[in-house]
């Protein structure tokens, strides 16, 4: 969330120094980094999805592990909800 946000402040005050080098003095290093920092907050802005991915698959894996440990124990268990259905040791 936090490269998010950096994300859009960066190209913020990348487009800020850009049109004040391109419209206000004319001055090429505003320019230069104005363009570096909209580049740099794209960067982040794709850093950032990359990350949440990273994350969710992560959990994901997880997830997988402690089911398939639940399998070999002999409990059921819901795949959606996670919650425990039945043991196998419960007798109806």
């Amino acid at each position: 969330m936090f490269n998010l946000v950096m994300g859009i402040v960066m190209i913020g005050i990348g487009t800020i120094c850009l049109v004040k080098g391109c419209v206000g003095t004319l001055s090429p290093v505003m320019i230069f980094f104005g363009c570096c920092m909209i580049v740099f907050g794209i960067v982040e802005i794709i850093r950032s999805k990359a990350i949440r991915k990273r994350e969710q698959q992560r959990k994901d894996h997880e997830m997988d592990v402690y089911l398939k440990m639940a399998e070999e124990m002999g409990v059921v268990v819901n795949p959606i909800t996670h919650e425990i259905v039945k043991k196998e040791d419960d007798k109806e």
